[in-house]
């Protein structure tokens, strides 16, 4: 599980916020936890959208994946 957090420093609120990633190749697909956003799940990859992020404040979603069993041994790392 992966938690992403995006911070608006301001000074004012930002509108129509964007997260977009990639699902990494193999990788199984798991869920999207994102309160208050709205996400789009695509064949290679998603986005979590929020209407405003008022300035000074965070907001925080998880993702999961489920790792391929030939990657646990390997010594990359993402």
């Amino acid at each position: 599980v992966y938690t992403v957090i995006g911070t608006n420093a301001g000074p004012s609120d930002a509108y129509n916020v964007v997260f977009e990633d990639l699902w990494p190749g193999g990788f199984q697909r798991g869920t999207i936890n994102a309160p208050g956003g709205n996400v789009t799940i695509q064949t290679d990859g998603f986005f979590v959208r929020y209407a405003v992020l008022p300035a000074g404040q965070s907001v925080s979603f998880t993702v999961s994946y489920t790792v391929p069993a030939c990657l646990l041994d390997c010594e990359e790392c993402n």
